[in-house]
């Protein structure tokens, strides 16, 4: 039997259309997310002295890769496949140059101090391709000895007698 007209999973159907078509719109969306996060810093509120006077603190608002997900409206694996997923190839290296921009400030803030090395660290692991390696000595020493028939069979009767 054939499947109905309009079958989303009949033969021939491509999946999903593309989320964005036009790299120029994808750019400037991805443009004005960085001008908003300028913009648009985070306020922090402080009480100073023994009178408590309230002082706003302004700071420079991070990029993140939700953020810019969200001004996407887009999830993280839409970006990913964005990235590096055969047939998008012509969005390659506008995802990387966005991603390359919020590496750029995760490493900077953490250098000035503006981040917790621990979230630093977590970002870069997680949103970049930054690897946390872990190096391994192995000090087993391998005996690579060659047994003769008679010895295997020597080692093999052994065996047996005791069980």
């Amino acid at each position: 039997m054939a499947a109905p007209k309009n079958n989303k999973f009949a033969i021939g159907n491509s999946g999903r259309e593309k989320m964005f078509t036009d790299l120029l719109h994808l750019a400037s969306e991805i443009a004005s997310y960085f001008d908003w996060c300028d913009e648009n810093p985070l306020i922090e509120q402080q009480w100073v002295g023994k009178e408590g006077i309230e002082v706003h603190k302004k700071t420079q608002r991070p990029y993140t890769i939700e953020g810019l997900c969200n001004v996407l409206n887009c999830s993280r694996q839409t970006l990913l496949n964005y990235q590096r997923q055969e047939g998008y190839e012509e969005f390659f290296d506008i995802i990387i140059c966005a991603k390359r921009k919020i590496t750029d400030q995760y490493v900077t803030f953490s250098l000035g101090g503006a981040y917790n090395a621990n979230l630093a660290k977590f970002l870069l692991t997680n949103n970049s391709e930054y690897k946390e390696k872990t190096e391994v000595e192995n000090t087993n020493i391998n005996y690579n000895t060659e047994v003769t028939k008679e010895e295997a069979k020597a080692i093999s009767d052994a065996l047996e007698n005791e069980c």
